[in-house]
């Protein structure tokens, strides 16, 4: 079984990789690690400067490539060998186009949940995934508890 797994680097994406193996049997897969670096945002931000532009994109790349060898790494402490690829530009429509040429047999992206609003603002990779990708997918949402903020004595 061809598995894409998607990470942002987040709580969530950390979530939907653990939680992934005990979903599915242990049996031999092809696990492929998807990191996608948003390089869009800063362009519209700094529409007009040329200077310094690719330290910011290099810098905004060295960071997701991090995010998936940690996550990597996390898949290894599990016993799971995978590949890695990191791609540059919007992370739902790119997580859609690199799952319609890999062809996987589940794509796994995990939902940080947000609401209404957030969704309208922010877009939701999940939600365009879910609706621009038409093999299996399967959506991890983190239980609320593990997303709240520990509380501390005082």
């Amino acid at each position: 079984m061809k598995i894409l797994l998607t990470t942002d680097g987040s709580s969530h994406s950390h979530h939907a990789l653990t939680q992934v193996w005990q979903m599915l049997s242990k049996e031999a897969h092809v696990v492929q690690l998807l990191g996608v670096a948003e390089l869009l945002t800063l362009t519209g931000a700094y529409e007009g400067l040329s200077f310094g532009m690719s330290d910011l994109f290099e810098a905004q790349i060295e960071a997701v490539k991090q995010q998936v060898e940690t996550a990597k790494k996390t898949l290894e402490t599990l016993g799971i060998a995978c590949e890695t690829v990191v791609l540059t530009g919007d992370p739902a429509s790119t997580i859609v186009e690199h799952a319609n040429t890999w062809a996987p047999d589940v794509l796994v992206v995990g939902a940080h949940g947000r609401g209404f609003i957030e969704r309208a603002m922010l877009g939701s990779v999940s939600t365009h995934v879910l609706h621009n990708w038409h093999g299996n997918i399967l959506v991890i949402h983190q239980p609320a508890e593990e997303t709240k903020p520990e509380k501390t004595s005082a």
